[in-house]
């Protein structure tokens, strides 16, 4: 759980993405992994209790505070059937809900590839996080820099447990015991125009690491967006854990409560 301190300092609404209603929002549902949960044997990772809600849900009512509506969630033969059996149509939400169903594994960036009608710029989330980011300042970033794809990043300590060297060559420059290093992270949380679909393979495994890097390397627009704000991922047992021990911090950030 990252930042969490920075909720709602000034009782701040977040703003709507201007045309977010029309806008469209891919959620990513499809990857079968290892839940971090004794939960792992009876619900697929999207679908993991976090207090009285699925990760999936919280990640919809995310994206919804900010404006979205339209939905289009790609899932796996092994997540599909319970994902849609609880959420239909997406009517009990206030939402639009269409499905993709993932047969071969394709990746974060070759599924994206299954969703029909992405023909403006779209948002693209993993559907195992949940975030109180404010969409309108993300998109208003992206079209502001006419970027092809901006992911969304904060900065994050990481404690190294070894003497770490700063080098010229074979000359030491620094030497610093044990530090904690400040390193920008990604969130999972991607915002595209429609031209990035011409750069996924065909029916090929195909991650966002290796679209993002292959965009970069044909000098196309690529933009890191930072903020402050609060992310969870429940990839992680202790995240997971956490989350469902501060689940009314989590209801509060997103005005549930």
């Amino acid at each position: 759980i990252i930042n969490l301190k920075y909720y709602n300092k000034k009782k701040e609404k977040l703003k709507l993405v201007k045309g977010s209603s029309f806008m469209k929002a891919v959620l990513l549902a499809g990857g079968i992994e290892v839940s971090p949960s004794p939960y792992n044997q009876v619900f697929p990772k999207p679908m993991l209790p976090v207090g009285n809600k699925p990760v999936l849900e919280w990640a919809i009512l995310c994206l919804k505070r900010g404006g979205f509506r339209d939905f289009h969630i790609v899932v796996s033969p092994v997540t599909g059937q319970m994902i849609e059996t609880y959420f239909h149509n997406g009517q009990s939400l206030g939402v639009n809900l269409h499905y993709y169903y993932e047969e071969e594994p394709l990746g974060t960036a070759g599924s994206i590839g299954l969703v029909e009608g992405l023909e403006d710029t779209f948002l693209v989330m993993n559907g195992d996080l949940v975030t109180n980011l404010d969409f309108s300042k993300i998109v208003s970033f992206h079209r502001n820099k006419k970027a092809f794809l901006t992911l969304a990043c904060f900065s994050k300590g990481i404690y190294l447990d070894f003497g770490y060297l700063i080098l010229n060559g074979s000359q030491l420059q620094d030497y610093r015991e044990k530090p904690t290093l400040s390193v920008s992270v990604s969130t999972g949380i991607y915002v595209m125009e429609p031209e990035v679909l011409n750069y996924l393979p065909p029916k090929r495994c195909f991650h966002i690491p290796e679209l993002v890097n292959q965009l970069i390397s044909l000098n196309k627009p690529v933009f890191a967006y930072e903020d402050q704000y609060s992310w969870w991922d429940i990839g992680d047992r202790k995240d997971y854990e956490r989350a469902n021990e501060e689940v009314d911090l989590l209801e509060k950030s997103l005005e549930l409560s």
